[in-house]
């Protein structure tokens, strides 16, 4: 019986949005669908810009004959998302023109979620040996670029870079945290990994990951949790915690943990450590970045994981090959 030929375009669909649920290692369409819904819930202007950026680093895959393997499991499309939407959180529009759209914003999008898939096989080749994908590395690349040239372009100007206490005080650093507001925040760390801080958006991902493995989805609220926790534990300001800001960067740490390892008692107690760790990196990277006003958006999953990565085959912990990664399940 003969295969009826899908549309390519409705084949080009599925990849970005698979591309979409990459970012939360979920190579599952229905995943992506869940999460592109949270984001316009959060924010139509910048849920199109991530749409043109995982569709801009898709096609410079298919224009440059990238493996087919990666293409066809949406590979080329997560870093080029988080770009896109990182590009307009970061921008400082002027909603009275073009609501909020800017010809600048547009292409700077399109040209960085390009350049991150040029980054992505660029740090692959480097890192295979390691037996470690590059994560989100692509990404906070690209944008960090970005962030620092736009203190000298005119016409592009972006809400972050420059803008910073001298003092270093925070005038509002209160560290009570209500029961309410602890699991909220945890909720919303979920959703920040997509810089999303509304809680239904937060919601929708973590539905979304169920969809594709029930592990993940536990891992990624069980690693918000511990962020959050070991947030409040080291006394930081209960707003950040509220609003996500210690649970995204622990939430993908842990769920990698179980996502590149065979779940059992010990990749759970690793996950707690790593999780832990991304935390204190993360207060470490806000000391280094704060001065420039660069955030440090994924860096700490992608500092604190990566080594857990690497020691593959040298603990008694059972890792899987990263050629049979599918879901913990």
């Amino acid at each position: 019986m003969k295969r009826v030929p899908f549309p390519e375009f409705f084949v080009f669909v599925e990849l970005c949005l698979r591309g979409i649920g990459q970012v939360v290692f979920q190579n599952n369409p229905i995943t992506g669908l869940f999460i592109l819904i949270a984001l316009f819930i959060q924010s139509d202007r910048v849920a199109v810009h991530g749409v043109i950026g995982t569709v801009s680093g898709t096609i410079i895959a298919y224009l440059l004959g990238f493996e087919k393997g990666l293409k066809r499991s949406g590979l080329f499309g997560y870093n080029s998302v988080l770009c896109g939407l990182a590009i307009a959180t970061f921008d400082n529009p002027d909603e009275e023109k073009y609501r909020g759209f800017s010809p600048a914003i547009l292409i700077s999008t399109i040209v960085f979620s390009c350049f991150s898939s040029i980054l992505f096989v660029f740090m692959g080749k480097l890192l295979h040996p390691y037996k470690t994908p590059p994560f989100t590395l692509p990404f906070n690349v690209s944008v960090v670029i970005y962030m620092l040239a736009t203190v000298n372009m005119e016409r592009v100007k972006t809400a972050v870079v420059g803008v910073h206490n001298e003092s270093g005080v925070d005038l509002d650093f209160d560290v009570t945290i209500t029961i309410q507001g602890f699991f909220a925040g945890c909720i919303r760390g979920i959703g920040q990994i997509f810089l999303a801080d509304n809680i239904v958006s937060g919601a929708l991902v973590l539905t979304g990951i169920s969809i594709c493995s029930r592990i993940s989805a536990m891992g990624a609220l069980f690693g918000s949790i511990i962020g959050s926790a070991v947030g409040v534990m080291i006394g930081v300001p209960c707003a950040q915690v509220e609003s996500g800001l210690f649970g995204f960067n622990s939430c993908l740490t842990v769920i990698a943990m179980f996502m590149f390892y065979t779940p059992s008692r010990t990749v759970f107690t690793v996950s707690i450590l790593a999780g832990s760790m991304t935390v204190i990196l993360q207060q470490s990277l806000t000391t280094l970045l704060q001065p420039y006003g660069i955030p440090f958006m994924t860096l700490p999953f992608c500092f604190a994981a990566m080594p857990f990565i690497v020691i593959q085959g040298t603990s008694s912990l059972i890792a899987v090959p990263l050629s049979s990664i599918t879901v913990p399940e």
